[in-house]
């Protein structure tokens, strides 16, 4: 009889999310491991195979970490093991129950599971496509700050330019970046056009306090001549001292 959800991922029915989540990442760098490790010759042969097992992995975390999904699929299981001891005869009949389906209503993309961050598919954001992303950030908040400037002079006078002026440049900044940085878009406009965006070091998206660190780690990055943001073109996986910081990367999407 063919593997339930539980089966495939090796956890109790009682296991909780995180335990599930755990389960599903060990499996995941499990079969990469295997997969690296294999001579070139039979990595062809074994690929069909081990994309198979990932998808049936992946539907398993898909199923069990959604609360609504996972109370159905018990359902499901427990209509399965009363079959399963009222009919013991008819053992080719509850293993076609057992089998997930091929377009099962479990296996939709509601959540994800992220793969190591330290595989060779992931691509980092270079230097230069960053730095041109950052320009085009700069443009945009000088635009902003220059809207936001003439309603405020036009309400509070000129003198705002001298005493309020620096404190808006740095709100506006902040609230770009971090609001776009933790947003379900994980990236400013700059590094949306350039293909990137934000995650942290495990590929998830970043929180607004996080995107707040890494905002203000940027002053370390530049007081001490601008090295914080050289860095990003020699460390391994192109990351600014603000990044090392903060626990960022960026990445090509």
């Amino acid at each position: 009889m063919s593997k339930n959800y539980y089966e495939i991922l090796e956890v109790a029915r009682s296991a909780d999310t995180q335990t599930i989540r755990n389960a599903a990442q060990n499996k995941l760098n499990v079969l990469k491991n295997r997969y690296a490790t294999l001579p070139s010759g039979q990595q062809a042969q074994e690929k069909l195979k081990l994309k198979q097992t990932l998808e049936e992995i992946k539907t398993a975390y898909t199923v069990l970490s959604n609360e609504h999904q996972r109370k159905s699929y018990d359902r499901e299981l427990g209509s399965i093991t009363h079959i399963a001891k009222s009919q013991p005869t008819n053992v080719a009949s509850t293993a076609k129950i057992a089998t997930a389906p091929a377009h099962n209503p479990y296996a939709t993309p509601q959540a994800s599971l992220k793969t190591s961050f330290n595989s060779s598919d992931v691509k980092y954001g270079g230097f230069w496509r960053r730095f041109f992303a950052m320009i085009v950030d700069g443009i945009i908040c000088g635009i902003l700050i220059w809207i936001i400037s003439v309603i405020l002079v036009f309400f509070f006078g000129g003198n705002f330019i001298y005493s309020g002026l620096e404190f808006l440049n740095l709100l506006v900044q902040w609230l770009y970046f971090t609001l776009s940085e933790s947003s379900e878009k994980q990236s400013t406009i700059g590094k949306r056009l350039l293909g990137l965006k934000v995650v942290d070091l495990a590929g998830e998206r970043i929180s607004f306090l996080r995107a707040t660190g890494r905002y203000f780690s940027k002053i370390l990055s530049a007081i001490i001549l601008f090295l914080g943001f050289i860095m990003v073109a020699f460390t391994q996986r192109k990351q600014g001292l603000h990044d090392i910081l903060a626990g960022t990367l960026i990445i090509r999407v």
